[in-house]
């Protein structure tokens, strides 16, 4: 199979040498001079390592696209509204668009290409960690899932894509009803703003910190006290919705526990998160939070402010949600949100879907129920 990957980061980098190994990868990279004709890849779980060949590393869109079967998109949220634009300005309809993972608002994008009879398809995680050791020549992987979730617009056609993962990634794989069941997966929308809210909720630009924790191996317990709260708002919602919604599982059964002090003791345990930092920066003598991380720049405005978009239509409260909106907008001199009940000026920046004309609970399900 002919497949581009528009993206090479952690993700974009791992999942261009797995496939390389047995299908024809187009890479698109900002800076293609610093790959090698090689990437190596260190597996963690099984302590193995093997190098893999790309078949072309550009920063040329179009030369990156050419005969491909599938594409596969994995920058960060804040940055695919510019860069879909183009992609569907070069393929054409029956080329099948993988946004990997598929949360961020990424569909409303994509509401002109479906239209026309495209086929879009997302995943709710991605199958690994991934972390790049040497940019443009390795990565390692560690924490592979045991299962995978997809789902697709035309909500009916994602079957393809079960035996695709199943295939390539040797991970078992549930097609999900419809997409909607991607968009409000409670993971790093709900995940990584918790913590970051928890971390920083205090922080004041003049003072800075002298230390600040870990990421996940040293998550405390007001951290899972805040994720469950937003946590059981977005099953409050998805039980509002008239679709199937039963994939959307919450972070409390995904990570295996009953209340805050077992979800804490869970998350501290993965072994495959450890020593991941919190974003920040020395700056002053002092550690402040990196407001350029892509933790804030595409989890809060992408991610916990879509689930928001839909509450409102919904016409749902979310006390906790609205909380972590309203410290993060301040921070970033930002109005998502004039109150808890309306849309901000700066809301039109991201990816809702008032903005692409689904403003009822009728048009949020007749776009999702949709079938080819």
């Amino acid at each position: 199979m002919n497949i581009a990957v528009l993206g090479s980061g952690n993700i974009g980098t791992l999942i261009s040498a797995q496939l390389s190994l047995n299908d024809k990868v187009n890479l698109y990279s900002r800076k293609p001079e610093k790959f090698n004709s090689l990437i190596t890849v260190f597996d963690e779980d099984t302590n193995t390592e093997y190098q893999s060949k790309i078949n072309m590393v550009s920063d040329n869109l179009e030369k990156v696209l050419k005969n491909c079967e599938l594409v596969i998109i994995t920058v960060p949220a804040f940055a695919i509204k510019d860069l879909i634009v183009k992609v569907f300005k070069i393929i054409d309809i029956e080329t099948k668009v993988l946004f990997y993972p598929g949360t961020g608002g990424v569909e409303f994008y994509c509401k002109d290409f479906i239209k026309k009879g495209g086929k879009i398809y997302g995943t709710q995680r991605v199958c690994s960690v991934a972390r790049l050791k040497e940019y443009g020549k390795s990565v390692i992987t560690s924490g592979k899932r045991n299962h995978m979730f997809v789902g697709s617009i035309p909500s009916n056609c994602a079957g393809e894509f079960k035996k695709f993962i199943e295939n390539k990634f040797d991970i078992d794989t549930t097609v999900l009803p419809n997409y909607l069941s991607v968009t409000l997966t409670p993971s790093n929308p709900i995940l990584h703003t918790s913590r970051l809210y928890s971390i920083f909720e205090d922080y004041n630009k003049e003072c800075g910190y002298k230390y600040i924790p870990l990421f996940y191996e040293e998550w405390d317990n007001k951290s899972s006290k805040i994720l469950i709260d937003a946590d059981n708002e977005v099953q409050r919602l998805c039980r509002k919705i008239n679709l199937d919604l039963n994939n959307v599982k919450s972070l409390l059964e995904h990570y295996e526990s009953k209340n805050k002090e077992e979800l804490t003791k869970k998350i501290i345990s993965i072994k495959s998160l450890k020593g991941i930092p919190t974003p920040s920066i020395f700056k002053n003598e002092q550690l402040h939070p990196d407001l350029d991380s892509r933790y804030f720049t595409a989890d809060f405005p992408y991610g916990l402010m879509v689930i928001k978009a839909i509450c409102l239509i919904y016409k749902m409260e979310t006390p906790m949600i609205d909380k972590m909106l309203f410290w993060y907008q301040k921070l970033v001199k930002k109005e998502y949100l004039v109150d808890c009940d309306h849309l901000g000026i700066d809301s039109k920046e991201i990816s809702i879907p008032q903005d692409y004309d689904l403003k009822t609970p009728l048009d949020i399900e007749t776009f999702y129920n949709k079938e080819y």
